[in-house]
């Protein structure tokens, strides 16, 4: 379905006010083990932080690229959504992620223009974050992420 059809927007209503700064970009991997050494022996990235989301079954690993993080994902469980993501369309580029300074009003702008959003709000993500996703379909087949660093959003 086209977008600007859809919504009947003008090109100023269709954009966020400011060009959001890319956060990270998401692997899906299937053994973070076996997909590490690539990462950190090849291209020499630095591994800054491991972690666990429990609230959606995945295991992470960043990775510093310059002035961008690399998230490497493996599923946890085989309930995850990631496990789904890597049963459908195997290992590979899983989301881009864009900071915001106000993941509220990310939400209400994107509800406004009619995107549809991945569970229907914000949730706890990684990195002490609160995320949100724009559903693939309204993306040309990329899953777009938003994410707000609690941190910032406490000053």
């Amino acid at each position: 379905m086209d977008f600007c059809a859809r919504t009947k927007a003008t090109a100023d209503d269709r954009t966020m006010s400011l060009p959001p700064k890319i956060s990270h970009i998401a692997i899906a991997v299937r053994d973070l083990d076996r997909a590490l050494p690539f990462y950190t022996e090849v291209l020499g990235l630095q591994v800054v932080s491991k972690e666990e989301v429990l609230s959606e079954g995945v295991r992470i690993v960043h990775l510093e690229a310059e002035n961008i993080l690399i998230e490497l994902l493996e599923p946890s469980h085989t309930n995850s959504p990631v496990q789904s993501y890597l049963n459908k369309y195997g290992e590979g580029l899983h989301h881009i992620a864009f900071e915001t300074n106000d993941i509220e009003k990310v939400l209400i702008d994107l509800k406004a223009k009619d995107l549809p959003i991945v569970n229907e709000g914000v949730k706890k993500g990684a990195r002490n974050s609160d995320v949100l996703f724009i559903h693939p379909d309204a993306t040309n087949g990329t899953l777009v992420e938003f994410c707000q660093y609690r941190r910032r959003r406490e000053q």
